[in-house]
């Protein structure tokens, strides 16, 4: 072969080899940036965590879904873990992830033909289902159990799950989950009712709440909330002071109910600005009295859970007696046993301060929680307000009234003072009196009433 002859061969292998080498990165980069795009699309379209569908593609899949079968009924349900923020608190942000990633499983093993299903929130699950497979008992079933969270540790958890019955397959996916979200807020942290549909009531609720909460400012600067009194008396039936009650001259609905505004603004913690203005309230018609010459009647105002949260309870309660020049022992602050289980030290502590300043620190309802006397061991409270409503409704009424009747013999060996709330009868009122209680109050005396009312049945108008 001519020297020529074999540089030419030379070249063309070189040239064969180059293009076979180029058309190989070719393939390869095209090939990786269709893995590329691939990932692209799946990580936009899925949950990072659980692999399920995110949120948009849940709901275009869920929308597909329903255009295709117009004569299928379908349900939307949402779940939502109770508290579990403290889940990740407690086993840090890998626990958390394990229990998500088992939900996800467990919806996997509950997926039927024509069902859809992701992941919405941080601990939200969602699911589109036909409402043939639509089963509340095994759903509520399935949400009562433990989890394991590894081979070692379980994790008790309570699952609730809103259910929305799709009606009108025009609305927006996103507003179908909002109305089965509405449902769970139904549920609360009742660990008995897991499971709850949307109906007309609970959207109802939902505006409601935020009509509440809107008008509140106005209503608390317009003077459309105020106080009412209640009567306490002796055995003789003198008047010794009053609870002071918390009502509202609505402006469209006219005077609620306290159970269609407090549960409300408790829930929103706003309740604090509610009580701030009944201690207020409070400190001025004790400082009226006493300068009327009635410094022997007191008032007892509420102190919720939330007050102890968001303020300082004991310096605005000093602040307030002191400004109006009120004696603090004439000032009782009712708390509720459930306040005070919330975080028993810094009760502990906060109850004590208030004692120190004089203040009279009463127990509100006793006896209608489970730990009353473990409450009793460890909070020192100088008044019992026993519960009546146990009595009531209690089926036998004879054991009732040994265990009345012992609440009554404890309080008086403990130095403690009682009254017992809740008297309906001429019946209670002797029966009471029998078993030594000393203070009364309810409806046999008088009902909740306007603060004129009050000042003329005691002489000061």
């Amino acid at each position: 072969m001519s020297k020529l002859s074999s540089v030419s061969l030379s070249a063309g292998i070189r040239r064969s080899v180059s293009h076979s080498v180029t058309s190989t990165r070719v393939k390869v980069k095209k090939h990786l940036l269709e893995r590329l795009d691939a990932d692209t699309l799946y990580g936009s379209t899925h949950d990072e965590l659980t692999g399920l569908y995110n949120r948009r593609m849940f709901c275009a899949k869920a929308r597909e879904l329903l255009d295709a079968n117009p004569d299928e009924h379908y349900c939307l349900l949402v779940s939502n873990v109770h508290d579990f923020k403290m889940v990740n608190d407690v086993y840090g942000r890998n626990g958390g992830d394990k229990l998500l990633m088992r939900i996800a499983t467990a919806l996997r093993f509950y997926k039927t033909d024509g069902m859809v299903y992701g992941r919405v929130g941080a601990d939200k699950f969602c699911a589109l289902i036909r409402e043939d497979d639509f089963d509340r008992d095994m759903l509520e079933a399935s949400t009562n159990h433990i989890i394991r969270l590894d081979r070692n540790t379980y994790y008790p958890i309570l699952v609730h799950i809103g259910v929305y019955v799709v009606e009108d397959k025009s609305l927006p996916v996103e507003t179908m989950i909002d109305r089965a979200h509405m449902a769970i807020d139904g549920c609360g942290s009742n660990a008995n009712r897991r499971v709850r549909i949307f109906d007309n009531s609970v959207r109802e609720k939902r505006v409601w709440t935020h009509s509440i909460i809107g008008s509140l400012e106005d209503a608390l600067h317009g003077g459309d909330i105020m106080p009412y009194l209640q009567p306490q008396v002796d055995e003789a039936g003198t008047i010794l002071g009053a609870e002071l009650l918390v009502r509202w001259n609505h402006r469209d609905r006219g005077f609620l109910p306290p159970s269609e505004f407090v549960p409300v603004l408790e829930y929103s913690g706003l309740i604090t600005k509610v009580d701030d203005l009944m201690w207020e309230q409070a400190c001025r018609m004790l400082g009226v009295w006493q300068m009327q010459g009635r410094n022997d009647l007191t008032l007892s105002v509420n102190i919720s859970a939330k007050d102890f949260l968001f303020t300082d309870v004991r310096k605005r309660l000093v602040s307030l007696v002191n400004r109006y020049g009120v004696d603090p022992s004439r000032l009782r602050l009712e708390i509720t046993e459930t306040a005070m289980m919330t975080d028993i030290d810094s009760r502990l502590l906060d109850i004590k301060g208030l004692q120190a300043e004089g203040f009279v620190v009463e127990m509100d309802d006793f006896g209608s929680a489970y730990s009353s006397l473990n409450m009793l061991r460890e909070i020192p409270v100088d008044v019992l307000k026993i519960d009546m409503l146990f009595l009531r409704e209690a089926t036998e009424h004879e054991r009732a009234r040994i265990i009345l009747q012992s609440v009554i013999d404890l309080s008086r060996k403990l130095h403690i003072s009682a009254i017992t709330e809740g008297v309906e009868t001429l019946e209670q009122f002797e029966m009471l009196k029998q078993m030594g209680c000393k203070m009364f109050q309810g409806f046999y005396f008088a009902k909740p009433m306007p603060v004129s009312n009050f000042e003329i049945l005691c002489g000061l108008a």
